[in-house]
């Protein structure tokens, strides 16, 4: 059932101006625009799945949205989804790799992006969102506009989505940018699920974005970004006048665990009317969806055809500042629009706006479309930010391209082997517009990637609703937290002539299986163990679950050799006959390079796992032979040194 908790006022407000003179430097400058911080109230509502089922049932109609249709002549700046019309649900094969995500719902572009979590898949585009198995099945169907519903607010367009699965602490992020109906007010609609699985409850909450910190500025936010790290979330759009021209880029910090905490009182700082290191006003900005452990939460852009700036927000659960770094980068300039087999229409490359930004370890990943190929490539730049807040560097940078072919819309991921891969979407006047993906290994030439892979080819040429139609405006992509190497992507592809639809689809670029050695230290034992037999297991870890298990022979060293293991965290444990069981935790198996030593202990002749009273009962009862399980130190005999190793080693117990 919804709750609402309105408006109660306004706590605490900060407002500091610096001003400095822009510079070319490579280094940082100094932050010159506002910024506030600001603790308030704000719409929040709580929210179940059933209860957004039983308001508009699982698969509905599409409706047509209430959206006014030529709302966008209001704001000449404004390129975002307009009205088109009603189209059915799209279906599509499984079990190609790929599935269908959100269909065409009444509004161009699709905006597609997705959010994969341990079980669950979150596909969002302009006008629709849906919950998946990572089967495909679809267990939930919204539109938007309906699932923000609750504030108190009427909405008159509900735009530009972006998600995530926040890995630090197990929940998906929704956002959407909003347009408040007979208001001069824009919003950032934010909603957080309660766990990893979408299908529970969702906090929500409806954030001011025509507010600068609590100043009302007259504006309302376009192409907004949404990203976060382990503190934070952040948030970016271009803020355009509600009437007039003019406008600037806008950044807004929160720290993240009062959205985990469900709490209707948010603080956030806000940063805007700020200009690029190299000088101009700072637009299309773009934070990082963070991986792994990173100084600083970063944002991004690219300003004057031949820089690329990181923003890094300093003290960012404090008073947050801003600091600045631009660096030049190869020039570039706006592609051309696309073209496609089977229609007249040109695809719509928009410009050379940064879509995606996704952050590891200090390492930025940034594409943009740019002109290049036949007419337009994927240009992709990895960045090492770990000189932040004062440096970076670009270590890495290419085009993905082909000469006779349009290739655009990139979201570069990074898994925990440092692999990066990206969807793209590719079209000629031989090809339909269709996914592809590549990406690179940690081994590959710098600066390279691999050869595109197609996905899923379309099979009809899209006449869209104008020449060139609206594509994309980006597409997303996510590295799956189930083994943290296995990448997701969403994208576009005709499925009428006048209709499209979204495919989700994963793939991998990583060996399935890497080498491993090691070395078997078989304690108080005087023989050599070549020939020694045994199984190495590969557990759940923290657990005695067998996920696999891979004979092993030991050398007269002690050593063994396996060429192919699975890859990923086990623990690693083995027993040989004599010796009790051990095993090495957390073990994390690459696709080169792994090495596993494991010491045993001796005493266990019988072989139950433990030296007690049966071990010293068999010395005893074999004393003087040569029975081998008595043979504890591999003289030939069962004598003394066998026995005295049971009362050493008397009361110890190997690995579960």
């Amino acid at each position: 059932m919804d709750r609402f908790i309105g408006l109660r006022g306004l706590g605490s407000l900060t407002l500091a101006l610096f001003v400095c003179a822009p510079a070319l430097a490579d280094r940082g400058t100094e932050f010159d625009g506002y910024s506030a911080t600001v603790t308030m109230d704000v719409p929040f509502v709580l929210d179940d799945t059933d209860a957004m089922q039983a308001r508009e049932h699982l698969f509905p109609p599409v409706e047509q949205l209430t959206v006014v249709p030529n709302v966008l002549n209001l704001f000449p700046q404004r390129r975002g989804p307009r009205f088109v019309g009603q189209n059915d649900l799209v279906s599509d094969l499984f079990g190609n790799g790929y599935f269908p995500g959100p269909s065409q719902s009444g509004l161009t572009p699709g905006d597609p992006n997705v959010a994969v979590g341990p079980a669950h898949v979150v596909g969002v585009i302009n006008g629709r969102l849906t919950f998946h198995t990572k089967a495909g099945t679809v267990t939930s169907n919204l539109n938007p506009t309906n699932f923000f519903s609750g504030f108190g607010i009427s909405f008159s367009l509900v735009f530009d989505p972006r998600c995530f699965y926040d890995q630090y602490s197990g929940r998906f992020f929704i956002m959407y940018a909003a347009l408040e109906s007979g208001a001069n007010r824009s919003y950032y609609l934010v909603a957080v699920s309660d766990d990893s699985d979408p299908n529970g409850v969702w906090a929500k909450w409806a954030l001011n974005s025509t507010l600068n910190g609590s100043t009302n500025s007259n504006t309302w936010g376009d192409y907004p970004g949404f990203g976060y790290d382990q503190n934070v979330i952040m948030f970016t759009s271009n803020q355009f006048p509600f009437s007039g021209s003019g406008g600037y880029g806008k950044i807004r910090v929160c720290p993240k665990q009062q959205f985990l905490d469900g709490s209707p009182t948010i603080t956030y700082t806000d940063f805007w009317s700020f200009t690029n290191p190299s000088g101009g006003t700072a637009w299309s900005l773009q934070p990082g969806r963070h991986l792994g452990t990173s100084n600083l939460p970063y944002v991004v852009n690219v300003s004057g055809g031949n820089r690329l700036n990181i923003f890094a927000i300093q003290n960012p659960l404090g008073t947050p500042t801003l600091a600045k770094v631009g660096k030049a980068i190869s020039s570039y300039s706006q592609a051309a629009t696309a073209v496609q087999k089977g229609s007249s229409t040109r695809i719509d490359t928009l410009d050379t706006r940064i879509y995606d930004v996704c952050v590891r370890d200090n390492k930025v990943l940034v594409t943009h479309n740019i002109s290049g190929g036949a007419g337009c490539v994927v240009r992709w730049y990895v960045a090492d930010a770990s000189g932040m807040p004062s440096n970076f560097t670009v270590s890495q940078t290419g085009n993905i391209s082909d000469a006779s072919a349009y290739i655009y819309y990139g979201a570069l991921q990074m898994n925990q082997y440092g692999t990066i891969g990206t969807g793209v979407t590719k079209s000629s006047s031989n090809e339909y517009v269709s996914l592809y993906y590549t990406g690179r290994l940690t081994s590959d030439a710098p600066n390279t990637m691999k050869p595109l892979t197609l996905k899923r080819a379309a099979t009809v040429g899209y006449n869209g609703e104008a020449n060139p139609c609206r594509w994309g405006d980006y597409i997303g992509g996510a590295v799956d937290p189930a083994d943290d190497t296995t990448f997701w992507a969403i994208g576009m592809v005709p499925v009428g002539t006048g209709s499209w639809g979204t495919e989700i689809y994963s793939y991998s670029l990583d060996p399935t299986t890497g080498p491993l050695s090691g070395q078997i230290t078989l304690l108080n034992y005087v023989a050599s163990p070549a020939g020694f037999t045994a199984n190495l297991e590969f557990r759940s870890p923290g657990t005695t679950t067998v996920l696999h298990s891979y004979p092993i022979t030991l050398d007269g060293s002690g050593n063994y050799s396996l060429p192919n293991v699975a890859l990923g965290t086990f623990d690693v444990a083995v027993k040989f006959s004599h010796w009790l069981r051990n095993l090495q935790g957390s073990v994390v198996i690459v696709p080169a390079g792994n090495t596993v030593n494991l010491t045993l202990v001796n005493g266990d002749c019988n072989d139950d796992n433990s030296v007690s009273l049966g071990d010293l009962n068999y010395i005893l009862t074999t004393f003087g032979g040569t029975a081998f399980m008595g043979d504890l130190d591999g003289s030939g005999v069962v004598d003394l040194a066998d026995l005295n190793l049971v009362l050493t080693n008397f009361g110890l117990a190997g690995s579960p």
